[in-house]
């Protein structure tokens, strides 16, 4: 894809009508050049804006070579770009993994070359320092301790016949403190959760997964499989003593979710092989949201994003697709929560089986229901429908052009200023097309009336005035 930045910050007006003021900010963003940028992961940042890390083509000076380098881009809350950094010497590849933020606004960059690299950057992106750990391939991901004054995080090295998992804990100025290592399968980006006073690492192998609990310095607690599924590799807290962690179900890629005790007991186990609604939900990143359920946002390879919402028994409260035209091939890599209740996704995006179009980074911020914009060739909509309502404000009677892009479940309904249902204009399940609704409006009082869109799990309100 050429050059371009697809932005949308727009208020969602969300829940009944009674409650049409409150909003969220949400909006997606597409960021490209001639070459391959893809997102690994992004967080909010303690001034509200977010840190997206990944990877960016670059061609060497020199030989013409292609070879990746690690991307950081700085956004404000709105998704704007602030700055843009590429990490490396253009000569050896590298790639970034994550990020963490100390509470200064430092951001500590977790990264690989032919071995693992920790990289400090001040808020403006400058590097403040760089450590280099030889005996290290790669670095998961990490977290600061609670007072901020160390830093520990999770790593990898390979061997001819398995993998060495290690936990290392530095200080602030990249000095080693201690590092610990265990037998195990191969981890991921997100499998690990390091509490105050304990430390969960999990992986898997072909015919299960594994979770690994240690104390805060590092020593090993208990170390247990657990069958059913094909690796764990997420982890999240439910309650002070249980855990929900997130893995590969089966061959074929399926959602398996595990729920389990601070002991290392088994307390639930769920394979969603043959379950509809989990369908193309990935299984590398699960996270605790505000009302206390999880969500679940990775996925690859369709035209179209997903966000699923499970309770602590894994059943789905919700689930949400965010499309995009059959031709586009969609990766959502990694998920996060925000401060104001929502979530902020990355990945890449590309066209479907096409070398010609390089993958571009995709980052979009999504309220707590699950809400984004919706990009479609080249133009940012809302959702999947488009509205349009004339006249307005009316008098007699008004005409409502519905545009729905994907087959869909509709409810449209017309309240009063005081929530009180006027009319249920359209409720059942439609097919792409166009839809005029004309409403009369002759024995209606003056005054404010709003309408309430419903598609799938998607609402919006359309305020409308009756002038007589």
């Amino acid at each position: 894809m050429k050059r371009f930045f697809l932005i949308l910050v727009f208020s969602v007006l969300v829940g009944q009508v009674t409650d049409v003021w409150s909003q969220q900010v949400v909006w997606r963003k597409i960021i490209g050049e001639q070459y391959d940028e893809i997102g690994r992961n992004v967080i909010e940042l303690k001034d509200k804006g977010y840190l997206m890390v990944g990877l960016k083509q670059v061609r060497m000076p020199i030989t013409n070579f292609l070879i990746l380098q690690s991307y950081i881009v700085k956004l404000n809350r709105f998704g704007d770009i602030l700055w843009e950094k590429i990490i490396g010497d253009s000569v050896f590849s590298n790639t970034a993994i994550s990020a963490i933020e100390d509470k200064e606004g430092n951001i500590y960059l977790l990264y690989r070359t032919s071995n693992a690299q920790l990289m400090k950057l001040n808020a403006l992106g400058n590097i403040l320092w760089n450590k280099s750990f030889s005996d290290i391939v790669i670095l998961r991901g990490g977290s600061f301790t609670g007072d901020y004054k160390n830093f520990v995080f999770l790593s990898e090295t390979y061997t001819q016949s398995s993998s060495i998992i290690s936990i290392t804990k530095i200080d602030t100025s990249g000095n080693l403190i201690w590092n610990k290592t265990y037998s195990g399968p191969e981890t991921g980006n997100n499998s690990f959760l390091f509490l105050e006073n304990e430390y969960y690492i999990c992986g898997g192998g072909f015919y299960y997964g594994f979770i690994i609990k240690t104390d805060s310095s590092g020593n090993l607690v208990w170390n247990k499989r657990f069958y059913g599924n094909r690796g764990l590799y997420s982890i999240a807290q439910n309650s002070e003593n249980t855990f929900i962690a997130s893995g590969n179900g089966s061959a074929a890629g399926n959602l398996y979710i595990l729920k389990f005790n601070n002991k290392g007991d088994s307390l639930m186990g769920r394979n969603y092989v043959n379950d509809t609604v989990s369908f193309s939900i990935g299984y590398l990143k699960i996270v605790k949201n505000y009302d206390g359920n999880f969500a679940l946002g990775t996925t690859c390879g369709w035209n179209f994003g997903r966000l699923g919402m499970i309770d602590s028994s894994g059943n789905f409260l919700k689930s949400n697709y965010y499309y995009y035209p059959e031709n586009i091939s969609v990766c959502q890599w990694n998920v996060n929560t925000t401060s104001d209740s929502g979530f902020i996704l990355t990945g890449d995006i590309g066209v479907s089986s096409s070398e010609s179009f390089p993958l571009d980074a995709l980052i979009y911020k999504i309220d707590k229901y699950g809400n984004t914009v919706f990009i479609l060739n080249n133009e940012i909509q809302v959702d999947n429908f488009k509205t349009n309502i004339y006249p307005n404000p009316f008098n007699g009677s008004f005409k409502i052009n519905f545009d729905l892009i994907f087959k869909s479940e509709v409810k449209i309904e017309l309240f009063d200023i005081n929530g009180k249902l006027i009319k249920e204009i359209e409720n059942s399940l439609l097919l792409p097309g166009n839809y005029p609704y004309y409403q009369n409006a002759e024995n209606f009082n003056s005054g404010i009336y709003f309408l309430k869109f419903k598609v799938n799990e998607s609402i919006r309100t359309e305020k409308i005035v009756l002038i007589k």
